[in-house]
């Protein structure tokens, strides 16, 4: 499936657009995802030396995870069409100390690189957003030495992933809006579109991958209240604000009301707010 040049401009320019929110809220990313961050480093045996391939890197993990484990003498090539989370990503790469980390914007279907230019690669929910994850993943696997792995995440079903879900059904609901599209190769993209099992092993096995394997790493989200994991909601999630920004005031503060409602059913008994989720991992060897 192919996207057009305005569709990609758009999703550029969506992504450009919450970079900062997602600067100031990158406590709870860091928190919840430390340990899927490390997971990933060990499914693609990561070592120090290492040049390593990060793909649609966001603000900048795993590759900042990956530039300490492959130390001075290893570099991390970090990858992402928008320049706004790259922006963020190196300022972050600054201020952590890191100088091993090369920030490229690309786009995953073509990355262009030689042949046979890295030992390992890594990919944290950006496959599920591409536009044609296949051709995405043939250019991961053309840059990969012989006996190099990649290890990509992607999200799983819609019911076990309430941090993404819950806006949206609720938003669903309330605005009378059509069902999501169900997981599947083709559908547009979206953040639950390589959800079925099996999906992405298959998917790496066209690809070239050879020992392709998987996990579920768990991912939990936390916040104060129900109303902090509101407010973070409304500062990331362009999807949100593309459903809402058409409404009326009341209409969008129902939505976010109903939210809130919905995100306090996950309370414990101080009032804190604990989102699980699941994040399936999988990776696989270039022979």
């Amino acid at each position: 499936m192919a996207a057009g040049k305005d569709d990609a401009k758009d999703e550029r320019q969506a992504w450009d657009s919450v970079a900062g929110a997602w600067r100031k809220h990158w406590r709870f990313v860091e928190e919840a995802t430390r340990d899927l961050n490390t997971r990933l480093i060990e499914q693609a045996s990561i070592v120090e030396g290492n040049s390593v391939l990060d793909v649609a890197c966001g603000q900048g993990e795993p590759a900042l995870t990956a530039a300490r484990h492959v130390g001075p003498r290893g570099r991390v090539t970090a990858t992402d069409f928008s320049k706004g989370m790259l922006d963020e990503a190196r300022e972050r790469a600054t201020a952590s100390g890191l100088t091993n980390l090369d920030f490229l914007e690309l786009d995953a279907q073509a990355l262009g690189f030689e042949p046979r230019t890295f030992d390992a690669a890594t990919c944290r929910w950006g496959l599920m957003l591409i536009p044609d994850p296949r051709a995405a993943l043939r250019e991961i696997f053309g840059s990969l030495k012989p006996g190099g792995r990649l290890a990509a995440a992607v999200w799983g079903p819609p019911d076990r992933v309430p941090f993404i879900t819950l806006p949206r059904d609720v938003a669903t609901r309330e605005l009378g809006l059509p069902p999501p599209p169900e997981p599947g190769i083709d559908a547009p993209p979206n953040p639950m579109r390589l959800a079925h099992p099996g999906m992405l092993e298959e998917l790496f096995r066209e690809a070239g991958f050879e020992d392709v394997r998987s996990e579920s790493v768990a991912v939990t989200f936390r916040f104060a209240s129900p109303e902090e994991y509101v407010a973070v909601v409304r500062d990331m999630s362009s999807t949100m604000r593309g459903m809402l920004d058409e409404h009326p005031e009341e209409v969008r503060e129902r939505v976010w009301s109903g939210i809130a409602v919905e995100a306090g059913k996950y309370r414990d008994g101080k009032g804190r707010v604990a989102l699980p989720n699941a994040a399936p991992c999988v990776w696989g060897r270039r022979t």
